[in-house]
């Protein structure tokens, strides 16, 4: 499965957002992958690897080939780190735009380059 940054922004948002102090229920991380026309097994899928990336505290729970019980806990601090980069959306479509044309890259390279263009909007470049 690929990893689409725009349901890792969305459900980062999510998460952020929740008045929950345990983080956001799984139906609000499932209303999150709808937005983006992702499924159940999509958002379960990021939630693995932002839990992988030490983005945020929980981790889903995959059974039988599929996600169980989608759980995310809150950011951790890479996680609010990745975030503030991308959280803009004026910043977030300039991201994306510049790094459309490459076949993959990593969320470091995503985060990196929304700090390069957050840098340049405040004059540091």
């Amino acid at each position: 499965m690929k990893l689409d940054y725009d349901l890792v922004r969305e459900i980062m948002l999510t998460i952020e957002n929740s008045e929950n102090s345990h983080g956001p229920s799984e139906r609000e991380l499932v209303a999150a992958g709808e937005k983006l026309d992702m499924s159940r097994d999509e958002v379960g899928y990021t939630l693995t690897r932002l839990h992988e990336a030490n983005f945020i505290t929980g981790k889903p729970l995959f059974a039988d080939d599929s996600y169980h019980f989608l759980i995310s806990g809150n950011l951790t601090h890479d996680g609010h780190q990745y975030l503030d980069n991308v959280r803009d959306s004026k910043i977030w479509k300039q991201t994306k735009n510049a790094l459309s044309e490459l076949k993959s890259i990593s969320l470091e390279v995503v985060s990196q380059t929304a700090a390069a263009f957050i840098a340049k909007s405040i004059g540091l470049n």
